[in-house]
């Protein structure tokens, strides 16, 4: 990137923080094709603490970090999001530090897990309904993509989780090949809250390895990954 940032924190060598951080990313949603990056900021962090461990990182730590960043020739908005974002879940998600949810993001006042909170279970749950609706009556490739990240955050009942599970495994027949990657990655997260559906999702992520198109069996072997290192998760 051409900044003195870059030039001052190369990043810390590899830790055991590195596997748990590729399935937390994993798990969460976050594309493939950026992980290369989440992967760089959590390693600057790691070399901003100067030798301390991650797990004794503090508040102070990751928002000392994010304003240096903020303040560095060359880093843009966006990156200082991003950023934010895998220190996020890197001390909140690996590391299990509940406070991580609120770092700020330098100069704004919202908690940089303001936006996760708003797609959370809670956030959702008053349009549960109008959701539900509009997934299940939309052809719209835009309106699709986005409903599959949505549906496995809904605060779902017992008898609605298979039927959202239809409804995204018929987006695997949408021509749009982003609409198609969604709906695997929603399949796989929705059956971590239905045990029934472990067996049909392991097929499906089997299936988009053989026969998928390239960015189906890219995200069919990531997954297949986390089945296979957790069977008993999934």
């Amino acid at each position: 990137m051409g900044n003195d940032f870059v030039e001052n924190y190369r990043g810390a060598p590899p830790e055991s923080w590195t596997a748990p951080f590729r399935k937390a990313l994993s798990l969460r949603g976050r594309p493939e094709s950026r992980s290369k990056w989440y992967f760089i900021w959590a390693r600057r962090f790691s070399a901003f603490l100067s030798g301390r461990s991650l797990h004794l990182a503090s508040r102070e730590d990751a928002e000392g970090f994010l304003t240096t960043l903020a303040s560095s020739p060359g880093i843009a908005a966006w990156q200082v999001e991003q950023a934010t974002d895998a220190v996020t879940i890197l001390l909140g998600s690996v590391f299990g530090q509940e406070w991580a949810r609120t770092i700020r993001i330098p100069g704004s006042r919202t908690p940089a897990s303001g936006w996760e909170d708003i797609l959370s279970a809670r956030g959702l749950k008053p349009f549960k309904k109008e959701l539900l609706r509009e997934a299940g009556a939309s052809g719209q490739q835009e309106v699709r993509w986005h409903m599959a990240q949505m549906l496995p955050r809904l605060p779902l009942t017992r008898r609605q989780i298979p039927d959202v599970f239809s409804l995204l495994r018929s987006y695997l027949r949408d021509r749009s090949v982003i609409v198609q990657v969604c709906a695997l990655q929603a399949m796989f997260e929705l059956s971590l809250k239905g045990p029934s559906l472990h067996g049909p999702v392991r097929e499906l992520v089997e299936a988009s390895c053989r026969t998928g198109a390239p960015a189906m069996r890219a995200r069919g072997r990531k997954l297949l990954t986390l089945i296979k290192e957790d069977p008993d998760g999934l």
